[in-house]
C-alpha cells in the first residue's frame, strides 16, 4: 500500500531539487492501474499550490464518484472528498 506524501515533503523535495519532475499518480488493484494523476507542470505552478495535495485529474474514460468519507454520500460538483 502507499499514501499521498506529506505535503512538508513535497514542498522541501521540490525546493531541494527544483530540476526534477514529479508526479503523482493515485490507483486501485480493482482498476488494475493508475485511474488519476498529477503531472509534473503542476507541481511548478506556484498559484495554485493547493493541488500539490490533491489526486490530479483522471485519466481518460475513467468514471469515478467524489464522497464525503464520513458519510459516503456524494459530494457537489467542485467539493473535495474521496475518490470511488
Amino acid at each position: 500500500g502507499a499514501s499521498p506524501m506529506p505535503l512538508p515533503l513535497l514542498r522541501a523535495a521540490l525546493k531541494a531539487w527544483p530540476d526534477t519532475d514529479f508526479m503523482q499518480a493515485y490507483g486501485l488493484t480493482e482498476v488494475c492501474g493508475v485511474i488519476s494523476h498529477l503531472l509534473p507542470e503542476a507541481h511548478r505552478d506556484p498559484g495554485k499550490e493547493e493541488r500539490l495535495s490533491s489526486a490530479g485529474t483522471l485519466v481518460p474514460h475513467a468514471e469515478v464518484r467524489v464522497v464525503d468519507p464520513d458519510t459516503l454520500k456524494d459530494m457537489p460538483e467542485g467539493e473535495q472528498g474521496e475518490l470511488w
